[in-house]
């Protein structure tokens, strides 16, 4: 009998039970003949039965009218079952692949702890575990073990070195007061107007015109720095032409020192630059004023018409002043040389310069 094969594994192929055919051969069993009913037979009726009935049996068959019956053909005996080859099944495969490799782990974790714990590599392991028969064995020298590996020593970490402190700074000594410039009026020690000496009985007239606005500030501060400084028996009365108006500090001469200097700012912070006249005013109230030298302070530079005239009020005074000229911005030869004649001094100054002079007074 021909057994069918699968068409991908080319093996023999199970074959499938059908529901008619019995799973194992059976024996071939007679057919139960009917019993007889043993409800009220008698002996001599069963007997008298049994006869006639075999007698019909046998006639017939003899005769050949009827024909016994034939036994159902047995069916045919089902194909063993050829062995079905093992299969793996997935689940199966996964199951044993995790084993392995708990397995496999469990070998080498045990492999790494033999091999720390006797110091050498899985090597020395095995060789240390393997039987020798030493009666049978020729010595032979052992190889020479390598030579172990000194530790390298740690290389000593240098010392920090400290940063070097940057060396003491010498203390600059506080320095020292620039010299005095001798024609600083502010920082003169004696009293002064403008460089020029304070004496007894000194009038000063400020011309505080329109045109003395860029020089007047520095002017008020030169004089209050000069007068605030006693000494020489100086006495002093000061006089402001400003929109043809004479403003004065006192009516009669005051002693330098602090005490006028205060009366001094008074006066100015009155004192506004303005006008162009009223000139005669101012120097008439000075030469009235019973002075012994008049000191004039302006910013004019068209004198000649006038000096004959200045020269005749000074000599026709009761006390006939010297004159003295400080000349802001300008330098006024006609100026000058009268100024000599009348025993004074002529001094020619800038407005820058004056502002030096204050700035370094103020350092």
């Amino acid at each position: 009998m021909k057994v069918p094969r699968d068409r991908k594994t080319d093996k023999p192929q199970r074959p499938k039970p059908r529901p008619d055919m019995p799973l194992s051969p059976q024996v071939n069993r007679p057919r139960p003949t009917p019993q007889p009913n043993a409800s009220s037979s008698s002996g001599s009726s069963s007997s008298a039965r049994s006869g006639s009935g075999s007698g019909w049996l046998s006639e017939a068959v003899a005769g050949g009218g009827v024909s016994a019956p034939e036994p159902e053909p047995m069916p045919a005996a089902a194909p063993e079952p050829t062995e079905r080859p093992f299969e793996w099944q997935p689940a199966l495969i996964g199951a044993t692949l995790t084993l392995s490799s708990v397995a496999i782990l469990l070998v080498l974790v045990m492999l790494l702890v033999n091999w720390r714990g006797s110091g050498g590599g899985p090597s020395t392991a095995v060789a240390d575990q393997s039987p020798r028969n030493t009666a049978d064995m020729t010595p032979v020298a052992a190889d020479p073990r390598p030579a172990a590996t000194p530790t390298p020593t740690p290389t000593p970490r240098p010392a920090a070195t400290p940063a070097p402190r940057p060396a003491a700074q010498p203390q600059l000594a506080p320095r020292a007061a620039a010299p005095n410039d001798p024609d600083n009026p502010f920082t003169m020690n004696r009293p002064n107007v403008i460089g020029l000496p304070a004496r007894a009985r000194t009038a000063v007239v400020v011309d505080a015109i329109a045109k003395s606005k860029p020089w007047l500030n520095d002017v008020n501060a030169a004089l209050r720095a000069g007068l605030a400084r006693p000494g020489g028996g100086a006495t002093v009365r000061v006089f402001y032409l400003s929109d043809r108006k004479v403003h004065t500090t006192s009516d009669q001469f005051t002693a330098t020192g602090r005490a006028f200097s205060d009366t001094l700012t008074e006066t100015q912070q009155k004192i506004k630059p303005a006008g162009t006249s009223g000139f005669w005013t101012s120097f008439d109230a000075a030469l009235a004023s019973g002075a012994d030298r008049v000191i004039l302070i302006t910013g004019r530079t068209k004198w000649a018409p006038v000096l004959e005239m200045m020269r005749n009020k000074i000599n026709g005074s009761p006390r006939k002043p010297s004159l003295s000229v400080v000349n802001l911005d300008a330098s006024v030869p006609d100026l000058k040389k009268f100024v000599s004649e009348m025993r004074g001094d002529y001094e020619s100054i800038s407005t820058q310069q004056l502002e030096r002079w204050r700035q370094q007074a103020n350092r």
